[in-house]
């Protein structure tokens, strides 16, 4: 597999779980700013 389907798979998982991950960062924490860089670093340590 290339690096450019590994990324588009990943995307794509991404748009379909979005939801999930944003209720997941938003129970975690209290402000829009903090939920924001959450969701930036769950998605992170997904790509890894």
């Amino acid at each position: 597999m290339t690096a450019l389907a590994d990324k588009e798979i990943f995307t794509g998982l991404l748009e379909q779980h979005a939801g999930i991950i944003r209720k997941v960062a938003f129970g975690y924490t209290n402000t829009f700013a903090d939920r924001e860089d959450l969701t930036q670093e769950i998605t992170l340590q997904l790509w890894r």
